[in-house]
């Protein structure tokens, strides 16, 4: 067979035509092919672009597909070019990335939120709805997030600490919030003494007084008497209405004993703040239960529910200074005003122990005062 060389010679094909193969059929004919290139099972070259092939036209790129987290192709078409715009044959479905916008309804890119409206407000003293969002794709700020952030001056997480309320508000004396980590021991939306709490918050304050109004020894259980209380518990009632006639807050309760209760085992015995008394000056009565109850008074218990001072009378008690009960004869655990019926009396005018029991076998068929001590 003649050299390859001789027939390219006779051909007239120039150097750069090399770049063609030559095959020969079996009859010996002359076939020319594309350098480099396989025939494909059509006739046409597999990875020839823009060549007419025996089968058909030019071929035409493949769109590139969206792999999975491994690279391999999903199939599922991702438009998204190299441009960080959003290109006419980009959308939000194919190329969120760079077609998503604040407001669409679609999170994407470094948006945290977006719910096609995004009018929640900047910050909120309550943790906000989880579909929450600000109009630039931002979550809001809220009181308990533990970032100091809006209005707000510090943020525990709605933990109180000793520098932070719950409310994301600095604790102050004079608030209304108390705040045992801050020092306080109380604290009534003011910074006044005599009215519960010290103006400094460090003290809780109590209210005692004498009633002003005396009572038969059963405390008149058919006046103004609505449930049909006796014994102490309608002496409590009595104390409370004085004080809330008075405008005084507070729970109170008579300083009393039966045969089964005293105030050593119905009063706050572990309470540590001022006892104080009505009068303009709120006279310092004793320091905590154990003051009130050592047998000596800081002042007399003479002041009534307005502040104004009584004399000349004394007191239902059956109880010694200590708070224990004085004897078994209470009136029928005061239920009774019989004459042959009797108890022991205290005297508002002595500071020692006589301010709890003065005298005993007295009548209950006479009408004195009542001891009232705010309690819890």
């Amino acid at each position: 067979m003649p050299p390859r060389s001789l027939f390219l010679a006779l051909l007239g094909l120039a150097p750069a035509c090399l770049t063609q193969d030559i095959e020969y059929t079996s009859q010996g004919e002359l076939v020319l092919t594309e350098g480099g290139s396989e025939p494909d099972s059509t006739g046409g070259s597999s990875d020839t672009e823009g060549i007419e092939t025996s089968t058909g036209g030019p071929t035409s790129p493949t769109s590139p597909t969206a792999g999975d987290a491994s690279g391999e192709a999903t199939g599922t078409p991702n438009n998204c070019d190299d441009d960080p715009a959003c290109g006419p044959e980009e959308t939000v479905a194919s190329c969120p990335e760079q077609c998503s916008e604040c407001g669409d309804g679609v999170v994407s890119g470094d948006e945290r939120c977006d719910n096609g409206v995004n009018d929640s407000p900047a910050h909120t003293y309550f943790k906000p709805s989880a579909s929450a969002c600000l109009p630039d794709c931002r979550l809001p700020a809220w009181c308990g997030d533990g970032l100091v952030n809006g209005p707000e001056p510090c943020d525990s997480d709605k933990q109180q600490t000793s520098t932070c309320e719950v409310d994301c508000t600095v604790p102050v004396c004079g608030d209304g919030i108390h705040n045992p980590l801050h020092a306080e021991a109380c604290d009534d939306h003011n910074t006044h003494d005599f009215d519960g709490c010290s103006a400094d918050c460090s003290t809780v304050e109590r209210r005692v007084f004498v009633t002003s109004r005396r009572y038969r020894a059963h405390f008149e259980p058919t006046d103004d008497n609505p449930i049909d209380l006796v014994g102490l518990a309608l002496a409590d009632l009595r104390c409370n209405q004085l004080a809330a006639a008075a405008d005084l807050t507070g729970t109170y309760k008579a300083w009393l004993s039966d045969n089964s209760t005293t105030p050593a085992t119905r009063f706050d015995t572990e309470f540590t703040g001022n006892y104080r008394l009505t009068d303009k000056g709120a006279s310092l009565l004793a320091v905590g239960w154990p003051d009130l109850v050592d047998g000596t008074l800081l002042h007399r218990i003479d002041i009534d529910q307005r502040g104004d001072m009584i004399s000349g009378s004394l007191v239902w008690t059956n109880t010694l200074a200590d708070g224990t009960a004085a004897s078994t004869t209470n009136c029928y655990d005061w239920t009774s005003d019989l004459a042959s019926v009797t108890t022991s009396l205290g005297d508002p005018s002595e500071l020692d122990a006589r301010w709890s029991l003065l005298l005993t076998d007295q009548t209950c068929a006479g009408e004195f005062h009542l001891y009232c001590i705010e309690d819890r």
